[in-house]
């Protein structure tokens, strides 16, 4: 089972490098063949997307994969049948009324009822990537992670090839943008229903199996939009009280500061099943330090180098006119790494307190929404990056703090706090230098020179030795020191 786990997991890390692979390779398509309110626009669809992946389907798939593997054959088509239905029907209403109501979504979100024919077409590619990622949790719930690996690697090159087609070879702008993805994510769908292997889509549909699946999945809705809030919401902020420039110059920031969330993917597909098997021993508590220990110390490095780098990347993949998201990476960086890593506090998954992880998501989205409010009407992108870190820092620390309670870590804490000061020191620097020196090359020196110094207070804080270092591997770290 451990082998199988460790498998599935580094296939399923390579899965979502393909996925930010895309992001990145498409870049500077998007910043170069688009406008930036063009941009804006299109970021701010994929962004509505991911709402209505979790509202209209009221999260069916996740009903799917707790069920699945329940029972036999039959059931088990049973269940696949009816989500699939469901979703079907309850993304044909979404488009249905996104169509109806077209006029008035062009003029209230993208600001021009010319957008109109935007509006229509943005509908269609919102539901074929819900059904994209129903038909990717079935390739997961039925254990098959190398066709899952296969179908995402096919997708990933449809994506790029008919994108650089539509936009940069046919000049067809957003809207031909949005049908070339479109036509890519039918074809990933097809891809998975065929790459199931024996689980196929029948006609039969069960109004019992889809109750059972929607009793477990519904009460997870609020969570999954409070989770929205916290790194979403930004994005509408941006586009109410700003423009849809401001939109476009946040996600390219955002695209690059969350290539440093690569660090804890492999990390979270490994590490709460080895928790679950061994949290009893009495040397989990000290491994799973051990192991946070060596994932900060390198996290910290990692977004100081991204962040000291970031000027260069932008002009690369971007162009200097979106020179404005540069600062914004710093910010983003460890706010995007902050929101994922309460898988190192394990406390509350352990003692099974769903209602208490649904507070404290809630609570770090109620934060969110309201940072948003306030500091991006004064301060545009910028205000809405402080807002993500703040609720980003905020649902770790409740989270971290309660889950001490349950399940206590010993963790680190002061050598933690003394490379933290350090980190935010050599940030900071990092980001004067680039404002105020004239020469880019001097502020890259000056950059390289203060990530030196902090991995100097790093090794003085003895958060690590230099033997962690070279040995936290992430995944294959988690893997053996819990496996020990």
């Amino acid at each position: 089972m451990l082998e199988r786990l460790l498998r599935d997991s580094a296939i399923y890390s390579l899965a979502a490098l393909l996925s930010r692979a895309i992001g990145l390779t498409l870049l500077p398509v998007y910043a170069f063949a688009l406008d930036p309110a063009q941009f804006g626009a299109f970021d701010l669809v994929t962004t509505l997307g991911v709402l209505v992946a979790l509202v209209v389907p009221l999260e069916v798939s996740q009903g799917l994969g707790r069920l699945y593997s329940e029972g036999d054959a039959k059931r088990r088509q049973g269940l696949v049948n009816s989500a699939w239905w469901f979703t079907v029907v309850m993304l044909a209403a979404f488009v249905m009324a996104s169509n109806l109501l077209a006029p008035q979504i062009a003029s209230g979100l993208l600001g021009s009822p010319e957008t109109t024919g935007t509006v229509e077409v943005a509908a269609g590619y919102i539901a074929l990537n819900g059904l994209f990622f129903l038909a990717q949790m079935q390739l997961r719930w039925s254990m098959r992670s190398g066709r899952y690996l296969a179908v995402n690697f096919l997708y990933s090159m449809a994506m790029i090839v008919m994108s650089v087609l539509a936009v940069v070879l046919f000049h067809s702008g957003l809207p031909g943008l949005l049908a070339a993805q479109s036509l890519a994510t039918a074809l990933g769908v097809t891809g998975c229903i065929v790459g199931s292997g024996g689980i196929s889509i029948g006609l039969s549909f069960d109004r019992r199996l889809l109750a059972e699946m929607l009793r477990y999945s519904t009460p997870l809705v609020p969570s999954g939009v409070a989770s929205f809030a916290m790194l979403y919401f930004n994005r509408l902020a941006l586009a109410h009280f700003g423009s849809l420039s401001d939109v476009a110059i946040y996600g390219v920031a955002n695209r690059f500061g969350s290539m440093i969330t690569l660090l804890i993917v492999g990390i979270q597909g490994a590490l709460m099943p080895l928790v679950y098997s061994h949290y009893r021993s009495p040397e989990t508590p000290r491994q799973i330090a051990r192991l946070f220990a060596g994932f900060s110390a390198l996290a910290m490095t990692a977004c100081l180098a991204l962040t000291v780098a970031t000027p260069f990347l932008v002009r690369t993949f971007a162009g200097t006119r979106y020179l404005a998201s540069v600062p914004l990476v710093a910010l983003l960086s460890p706010a995007l790494l902050l929101s994922q890593m309460y898988i190192f506090a394990p406390g509350i998954a352990i003692a099974k307190k769903t209602y208490t992880q649904l507070t404290i998501v809630g609570i770090s989205g109620a934060v969110s929404v309201s940072a948003n409010i306030v500091l991006v009407p004064p301060m545009g992108s910028m205000g809405a990056a402080i807002a993500t870190l703040v609720s980003s820092a905020t649902m770790f620390v409740l989270w971290a703090y309660v889950s001490q309670r349950h399940y206590p870590v010993p963790f680190a804490w002061p050598a933690l706090g003394i490379s933290s000061t350090g980190f935010i020191a050599a940030l900071v620097g990092s980001q004067l230098a680039e404002h105020h020196l004239r020469s880019s090359w001097a502020a890259l020196l000056t950059g390289a020179l203060l990530t030196i110094a902090f991995l100097v207070v790093l090794t003085r804080s003895r958060l690590v030795n230099l033997r962690d270092v070279k040995t936290v591997g992430l995944l294959l770290l988690s893997a053996r020191t819990l496996r020990r």
